[in-house]
């Protein structure tokens, strides 16, 4: 089945956000940009089937945008939204060239029954491969553009980053938005190789090339052909496998261990590691012109702590992941327990942000609420932090009380999702993973008026 893509541009970036997480969840790949001309970049930079586009946007409009992205991509089905609906509009969209016209606030249903209406000839949407990347801070948004700057090359990546940031995910992601997509992604951490067998590992060998050698080996090399190698802590490998490793780059062609024949390989290498780059290369333990070989693309991933505001998602998300694991029903944290892990500097990042969750399950039980006693088995325990006291001329009103300040957050969130499901509150808590009774309870908590097309 094709993977089809769609772009989403609104000068508001939250709520296209919202339409591409939506459009995602059924199947879609979906970007999320919020000026005209990022719009037209994208488009211009990997395989796209449509895009839905606001009018009403500063500097280039939404209808100069479909003139523009037509000349770029004439088979392009774009979609046009307003939260002006008139004839004169609807008519104007048309024969400019949209297929539709969808006007604001639609729901959830509307825009996916929209996309799949117009792009249901082409192919049914199937489900992502990759593991969802969780994330609309400004770190993460960074991340996501240079994903898709490297898939729509060939040239090697190296990705800096903790443990638990995610690496491999992003290397899975680089891979399946490429041209690389129905070819192998193999991936090894050199640092769990023997010294001694990497180059066979990599290479492969002949039978009897070495003792235990019983019988040929293809190699990762062989293996990943056509795809892409995803080598984790590649800074590990010994010096003596290096040169081999620096001619396979550059040649495109290996040998295996014990043959005279070499062979012809086709691989993208995406390269990736928690050392500190400018250390190593004063330790001159690896080669630098394999650094800079590997190193064409080069990002770095954000820790956990410096990208909290991602935490609501990232929690949601993995709840979501252990509720499907465990066949469980927990709707989220409290208050209480949100606040102990806004308050954690999470050395081991994403993964420790995992496995404390996975602890509360177990701890909870039957449990539809996790609370900051659930997390008493954590490997680390969590713990609310008592900030310290203001120094100096500070006063006490710089440090709100920690309540309100993820009161205001949560309120943020709740608003956000009943926008981008055009007020229907129904909607709005399954697009949040937690309970209708829930939804209502906190719109009652924090004041927020019921829309008058959404009484239920």
């Amino acid at each position: 089945m094709a993977d089809l893509g769609v772009v989403i541009v609104d000068d508001d970036l939250d709520f296209a956000t919202m339409c591409a997480r939506t459009l995602e969840a059924e199947g879609y790949r979906a970007k999320a940009v919020n000026t005209a001309n990022r719009a037209l970049q994208t488009l211009a930079n990997h395989n796209w089937h449509a895009l839905i586009a606001d009018i009403r946007m500063p500097g280039m409009s939404g209808l100069e945008l479909l003139l523009q992205a037509k000349r770029l991509r004439p088979e392009l089905t774009v979609i046009l939204m307003t939260g002006y609906g008139t004839l004169e509009t609807a008519i104007s969209a048309l024969r400019s060239g949209a297929c539709d016209l969808l006007t604001k606030p639609f729901d959830v249903e509307e825009l996916l029954q929209t996309v799949q209406r117009h792009l249901g000839s082409l192919a049914k949407p199937q489900v992502r491969r990759n593991s969802r990347i969780v994330g609309q801070s400004q770190a993460m948004r960074r991340v996501l553009e240079r994903i898709e700057i490297a898939a729509s090359t060939t040239s090697n990546v190296l990705i800096l980053g903790a443990s638990g940031t995610g690496k491999e995910l992003v290397a899975r992601s680089i891979h399946e938005q490429s041209a690389r997509t129905d070819a192998p992604f193999v991936a090894v951490n050199c640092a769990a190789l023997p010294a001694d067998l990497i180059e066979s590992e990599l290479f492969g060998h002949k039978k009897g090339a070495f003792s235990g050698a019983m019988r040929d080996a293809v190699g990762l090399f062989r293996a990943a052909d056509g795809g892409s190698l995803f080598l984790d802590e590649v800074f590990e490998m010994p010096s003596s496998v290096q040169a081999k490793f620096l001619r396979a780059l550059e040649d495109f062609r290996i040998r295996p261990v014990g043959a005279v024949e070499e062979f012809q390989v086709d691989v993208r290498i995406i390269a990736a590691t928690n050392r500190d780059v400018a250390e190593m290369q004063k330790a001159r333990d690896f080669r630098h012109d394999l650094f800079y070989r590997l190193s064409v693309l080069r990002f770095e991933m954000p820790l956990l702590r410096d990208r909290l505001e991602d935490l609501p998602l990232l929690v949601s998300f993995l709840i979501e992941a252990l509720n499907q694991r465990f066949g469980r029903k927990v709707s989220g944290l409290s208050s209480e327990a949100l606040g102990a892990l806004y308050a954690q500097d999470w050395p081991g990042n994403v993964r420790e942000l995992r496995n404390a969750l996975e602890s509360a399950f177990a701890v909870s039980r039957n449990a539809e609420l996790l609370e900051l006693e659930h997390f008493s088995l954590a490997p680390a325990g969590l713990r609310v932090k008592t900030p310290p006291p203001p120094q100096g001329d500070a006063s006490a009103s710089e440090f709100p009380p920690l309540d309100e300040t993820l009161g205001s957050v949560e309120r943020e969130w709740i608003v956000r999702a009943i926008e981008a499901c055009g007020g229907n509150k129904s909607k709005a808590a399954e697009l949040l993973q937690i309970s209708r009774k829930r939804i209502y309870r906190k719109l009652e908590e924090y004041g927020i008026p019921l829309h008058p097309r959404d009484s239920t």
